[in-house]
């Protein structure tokens, strides 16, 4: 390419005067009296570039306009430079290619001037240009590549003015006041340029320009930045001119005078150039990396420790919330010790009392045991005597003198001898009546025992059927190494016997981080109930409780919970009414919450009101098998349906004893391997039963922050089907999920 040629030297103005035909006026006046196509340029611009362009204006000037519109400006530089050689506009609106000028020098090239195929055509109809003007999409980007681009082309003594760069401010045109590479932070650079040799460092004038090289995909040249002369700016616009680089340095030092009675060392200096100071070690000075990069570089650090501390003040919370529930149990165990105590003195005393009492037992069957010996004895020798056989057998023979054909064979004798063996029998057990009561105890004892261990068998049958829990067949298999070798069949059968009891993975959504992970790819959620610590955050999400925003926050305060993670609430009811959402959702979520509705058929109409059609409800509920309420029996459906067909709004004086009375402690990993605690003994239960029905009376008819429902995975999809089908609840079971090993907790997903 050649080097833009700069205007005549020998053209002079003398020249210019004589001509008879150019139009003097200033360019507001052939503003204000045009007629033709429209320009549109503010008052600002007309003003300033009668100053700009007043020496170029009767030379053959070469013009280039980036942005022309409906063309008007190409027309007024027209009649202002009257003796321009060339005016070439250039517009990416297909349209302009229908624009045509009376004038041959004016033309105009359609597309956008930041590709090299435009460049080569508009660079084919003038190697260089006088007067450059970036009037095109004010967008930084496109701003900073075409002054890469058509900077080189501008003459030696030229102009390059942009235009409205109050757009540089504005984050739709990619700008802003601190934008590090918005267009005005790339012209501010410039004048760092201009001084590149008081910089005092070896670097380049590009390496300066690194930053927006490799942000907006350009490349500089360094002669040709070496050639910027001045930047000037004022209100919306920057003018750029350009001289030989000989020109731009600072030059040497001019003493004149003879008098120096001040500074006598200034006269040796004359002619000297200035030297720069080392600024290697200047942090301000111009490193391995521009300002711009660090402070992009610095900026997303901030944002990516902001969404770390973010993520650890939510996770705090959630460990302060583990504590709190921690020190519950403790507390609870602590009292369970105490009771425990109490329990084994007063169980030592009684066994006292029963060894005592016992002895005297067994003296006492010794003694009738000794007599009944005795009697035995005595009976033996009465009947061994010759005397008692006669007299029995000639009784015998009186008493049967009538029947003694109704034997069948037997002779009379005979008959007597026996009747006589019966009655010695009869005689042996009633002296051990007593013996027979102690066999009836016994045996009534075994039985109890054969039944509860069919009960337990029984149990222990039921808790293997897992009735169409979850199953991802190659997670399964994959996850873990000992299952390898299993078909689909097989593996679905080892998990419905073995692997939902030994807290095995059947899927990967069974854990609560890739639940929430599905629930969050909604396009917009309602999360019921967040409390202090919000499941799922986001733009896309909203959130509905009992409390307001307000409340939530003194509530936090009250228990320790950080106010920063404390949500908006967008709905709010005191009495958990989801009829004040007034907005429909592609999916709604709740964590331990739907364990607390005294209506559960109603909970679930309500939720599928605010959702849209094929809308799911993501759940995570609380296994009663390894949280507080192990030993508090099943809900069942008719449980449900009798809350339901009751219109119950409130919780029952039995959940909030069961709650504050029967339950025990909430460490689910002691549940998991099979230490449950022991239940509460009657005393102990007497006392919290009494505090029980205390809080519900004061409660008054109001909420009492107990569960109302205790479920396992196989229950709760049990139940949910059955409402479903029942016509109950518009909400089928989708997937239902079995308990992660050593968690409290399973999920599940309803459908609309």
């Amino acid at each position: 390419m050649n080097k833009p040629t700069s205007l005549p030297k020998n053209h002079s103005s003398e020249a210019d005067a004589k001509s008879t035909n150019v139009d003097r006026r200033s360019l507001h006046r052939l503003y204000d009296s045009h007629e033709g196509k429209v320009s549109d340029k503010w008052s600002i611009y007309l003003n300033e570039y009668g100053r700009i362009f007043s020496k170029y204006r009767n030379r053959p000037v070469r013009v280039l306009e980036i942005g022309i519109q409906n063309g008007g400006s190409l027309e007024i530089w027209g009649k202002y430079f009257p003796r321009a050689k060339v005016i070439i506009g250039c517009d990416i609106n297909q349209n302009c290619g229908q624009l045509t000028f009376r004038k041959k020098k004016i033309s105009v090239v359609v597309g956008d001037a930041n590709t090299d195929e435009v460049e080569k055509r508009i660079i084919g109809r003038s190697d260089a240009f006088d007067i450059i003007i970036d009037d095109g999409s004010h967008r930084s980007s496109d701003i900073v590549r075409s002054f890469a681009r058509y900077f080189s082309h501008l003459a030696d003594g030229g102009t390059f003015v942009i235009e409205d760069l109050h757009t540089s401010y504005w984050k739709d045109f990619e700008g802003g006041i601190y934008d590090p590479l918005s267009s005005m932070s790339f012209f501010k650079r410039l004048l760092d340029l201009i001084n590149h040799e008081h910089w005092g460092l070896d670097r380049s004038r590009t390496e300066a320009l690194a930053a927006f090289a490799d942000g907006y995909g350009v490349a500089f040249d360094e002669h040709s930045l070496a050639s910027i002369h001045s930047v000037e700016f004022l209100n919306s616009l920057c003018v750029v001119t350009k001289r030989p680089s000989q020109e731009n340095i600072l030059g040497r030092r001019h003493i004149s005078g003879k008098i120096a009675a001040v500074e006598q060392n200034m006269l040796h200096l004359e002619g000297t150039a200035l030297s720069a100071v080392g600024q290697a070690e200047n942090p301000w000075s111009l490193k391995s990396t521009t300002m711009e990069e660090e402070i992009v570089r610095n900026r997303e650090l901030i944002e990516r420790q902001a969404e770390a501390i973010e993520t650890l003040t939510r996770d705090l919370a959630g460990s302060q919330a583990q504590v709190q529930a921690g020190a519950y149990a403790l507390q609870m165990a602590n009292a369970d010790l105490q009771a425990t105590g109490k329990q084994l003195k007063k169980a030592n005393t009684d066994l006292q009392a029963m060894g005592t009492e016992l002895e005297k037992t067994n003296a006492a069957l010794v003694a009738r045991s000794e007599d009944i010996a005795a009697l035995k004895h005595e009976i033996e020798l009465i009947r061994g005597s010759r005397m008692w056989r006669y007299g029995s057998f000639v009784r015998m023979l009186t008493s049967l003198s009538s029947k003694a054909t109704l034997f069948s064979g037997r002779t009379v004798s005979l008959h007597a001898l026996h009747e006589a063996q019966l009655n010695s029998h009869r005689l042996t057990l009633t002296g051990n009546r007593y013996l027979a009561k102690i066999w009836s105890a016994l045996s009534q004892s075994r039985l109890k025992t054969a039944d509860k261990r069919s009960q337990d068998r029984s149990i222990a049958q039921d808790s293997k059927a897992t009735m169409g829990i979850y199953l991802d067949v190659d997670f399964y298999r994959n996850n873990y190494a000992d299952l390898a070798h299993m078909s689909d069949e097989h593996l679905r059968d080892h998990f419905v016997k073995h692997g939902a009891q030994e807290g095995r993975l059947g899927a990967r959504i069974s854990l609560r981080e890739h639940f929430l992970a599905e629930v969050k790819s909604n396009r917009s959620i309602l999360e019921i109930g967040p409390f202090c610590n919000p499941q799922v955050t986001g733009e896309h999400v909203r959130y509905f409780d009992v409390l307001d925003s307000q409340q939530l926050v003194a509530r936090a305060e009250q228990i320790g919970y950080p106010i920063k993670a404390v949500p908006q609430i967008h709905y709010t009811s005191a009495e958990g009414d989801l009829s004040a959402v007034s907005d429909t959702f592609a999916a709604a979520i709740s964590c331990h919450c739907i364990e607390h509705q005294p209506d559960l058929i109603r909970h679930l109409q309500q939720v599928a009101n605010v959702l849209d059609d094929g809308g799911k409800y993501y759940v995570i509920v609380p296994d009663k098998r390894y949280c507080f309420d192990h030993f508090i029996p099943e809900s069942t459906i008719a449980d449900i349906l009798d809350a339901h067909f009751s219109k119950r709004g409130t919780h029952r004086l039995a959940s909030v004893i069961e709650h504050r009375a029967l339950t025990v402690h909430n460490d689910c990993v002691r549940h998991w391997q099979g230490d449950h605690g022991i239940p509460l003994q009657s005393s102990e239960i007497v006392n919290r039963v009494r505090t029980a029905i205390g809080e519900y009376e004061q409660a008054d008819g109001g909420y009492v922050d107990v569960h109302a429902w205790q479920f396992t995975p196989e229950g709760f999809l049990r139940d949910i089907q059955a409402l479903y089908e029942l016509g109950y609840s518009p909400l089928r079971p989708s997937r239902v999920h079995a308990t992660p090993r050593n968690r409290n907790e399973f999920t599940a997903i309803l459908s609309r």
